[in-house]
């Protein structure tokens, strides 16, 4: 009897295990490749803290870009600080929305909390993953690195992941490493 019990509940586990990984994505590809991108107008709030709790500041620049009736097609987070050198509490990163709107024209009523921000058109090792973000630094973090050391390549030391959703159930999400040179 507890052998049956025992066997069932390791049997739900592993369907729970296999349709979690499945839902989040961890069996989707990533696509890697060169790119040019930008200028990027971007409209953020400063965040201070660990980079999975970003998602308060881009809600609030989503909540202000609509009660402005500022398109906020796309999301992101820019995360300014190496995890594995700086501690969780102190790491420093940006979010909210990709805007259409250049950021002059927006500057006056700017409330105090969001900024305005446009990036130049830089090269990029672009990362491209149909599946959530939490687990990006586990299955694209490794292939960017990886694609870098084979090509030769400089990262700068920003990384930006852009957020869009092209229906309710499809995620994607573009991860931008900037190239700042050969070795």
């Amino acid at each position: 009897m507890i052998k049956n019990i025992f066997f069932t509940i390791c049997a739900v586990l592993i369907c729970f295990v296999i349709w979690f990984t499945y839902n989040v994505g961890f069996f989707q590809s990533v696509e890697i490749r060169e790119e040019q991108m930008g200028p990027l107008s971007l409209a953020y709030k400063d965040h201070v803290g660990p980079y999975h709790q970003i998602i308060d500041a881009i809600s609030a620049v989503e909540a202000w870009a609509k009660e402005k009736k500022i398109p906020c097609k796309k999301t992101f987070g820019e995360y300014l600080d190496d995890p594995q050198i700086v501690e969780h509490e102190r790491l420093r990163s940006l979010g909210g929305c990709v805007i259409e709107t250049p950021p002059s024209d927006l500057a006056s009523g700017l409330p105090a909390d969001i900024h305005l921000k446009e990036i130049p058109q830089k090269n990029y090792v672009v990362g491209l993953f149909r599946g959530a973000p939490m687990i990006g630094p586990f299955k694209v973090y490794p292939k960017m690195e990886e694609y870098f050391h084979n090509h030769q390549l400089q990262k700068g030391t920003s990384i930006i992941e852009i957020y869009e959703m092209a229906n309710e159930k499809d995620l994607l999400t573009k991860y931008l490493f900037e190239i700042v040179g050969k070795k």
